[in-house]
């Protein structure tokens, strides 16, 4: 056998004549960290919602990723949690079509019936293509939750309940990370 050469799509575009403008996202890695004290009345019913990390609408996201306490010290059946984008109803044509706070985009474009609540997790983990494909990582936040335009302003990196609420909800810290370029 012949061993072969695979070139990405930039190395492909740089080597084309004539060449090609790279597709390429760049900027400076910017952090997002928010938390918050989770009630149980916060987990014990589907669609429950939680809502961190407010971001530009046009930020390419790099990563999601989480700790948290024990939420549901059962565990039978499981907590489920999706993770997705929300509206913030700030900036943009956000208020003007209708969208305010919390609004649903997308609830479960990163994560989907993800059970990495039940138990403590302490090492960041991250939730970004739980549910996404891998070669969206260059897509701004409103691509990545099916919008056909960007609304502009501010969108929420949402927590919701799933198909399963906590059988036996703790209360608990949430910490979510966003990195966004």
């Amino acid at each position: 056998m012949t061993a072969t050469t695979v070139k990405s799509e930039n190395v492909t575009n740089v080597e084309a004549s004539p060449i090609v403008a790279l597709d390429r996202k760049k900027g400076r890695i910017k952090t997002q960290i928010d938390q918050d004290a989770i009630a149980t009345t916060s987990l014990d019913e589907v669609n429950d919602l939680m809502l961190f990390c407010p971001i530009p609408s046009n930020a390419v996201i790099l990563d999601v990723m989480h700790l948290n306490d024990d939420l549901d010290s059962n565990g039978t059946p499981t907590l489920d949690i999706n993770c997705g984008l929300y509206y913030s109803g700030i900036g943009g044509t956000q208020k003007l079509n209708g969208n305010t706070s919390g609004t649903v985009i997308d609830a479960d474009c990163f994560a989907s019936d993800s059970a990495a609540f039940v138990a403590a997790v302490t090492s960041w983990t991250s939730l970004r293509f739980e549910a996404d494909d891998i070669v969206d990582v260059k897509k701004e936040a409103w691509e990545v939750a099916g919008l056909a335009a960007d609304p502009g302003g501010l969108l929420y990196v949402g927590l919701q309940v799933g198909t399963n609420a906590a059988a036996t909800a703790a209360a608990g810290d949430i910490v979510l990370r966003v990195d966004y370029i």
